[in-house]
């Protein structure tokens, strides 16, 4: 979504801004890959993805001033907000088809959870286990992939010609 506002208090001068919003929602979002001797189905690397909630905000703002037809100035600036939030990891299953494995929740303390696979987070790492512990696959340790970015870009030409 955007919306523009342009105003031209002068012949000479032209102020543009509009700010936009990106709601962005990926079932398949790549998260790492790590090396499983008994993913044979993947060619010894197991793949790990997830869903991906991202939330894009910015805001542009352009000024045009021109002096003499032969001075101007132009000045751009762009703040620039974006966050993600990682759920429902998933392993990749066979290749040439897009079928996971889903990873279940953390066991926790909870003696009746039985789970095929599970992911936990501690301090920032997550672990998840394709086959519960129990079996040969080894765990796989990666770092939460949630982000929160921000930037701010500018730029200013001076015209002399």
């Amino acid at each position: 979504m955007r919306l523009d506002l342009e105003l031209r208090p002068d012949a000479a001068v032209r102020f543009r801004a509009g700010p936009s919003l990106t709601r962005l929602h990926q079932t398949r979002q790549y998260v790492v890959a790590a090396t499983d001797p008994t993913a044979t189905a993947t060619y010894g690397r197991r793949y790990v993805f997830a869903d991906l909630d991202q939330t894009t905000f910015a805001l542009e703002a352009r000024l045009d001033w021109t002096f003499s037809p032969h001075l101007s100035l132009q000045l751009y600036l762009q703040p620039y907000i974006s966050a993600g939030d990682y759920s429902g990891y998933k392993a990749f299953r066979t290749p040439g088809r897009f079928d996971f494995d889903r990873f279940g929740a953390c066991p926790g303390g909870d003696p009746s959870f039985v789970a095929v696979s599970y992911i936990c987070e501690d301090d920032g790492v997550y672990r998840a286990d394709i086959d519960g512990g129990a079996g040969p696959a080894p765990a796989i340790a990666f770092a939460n992939p949630d982000f929160a970015f921000r930037s701010l870009r500018g730029n200013a030409v001076l015209r002399w010609e």
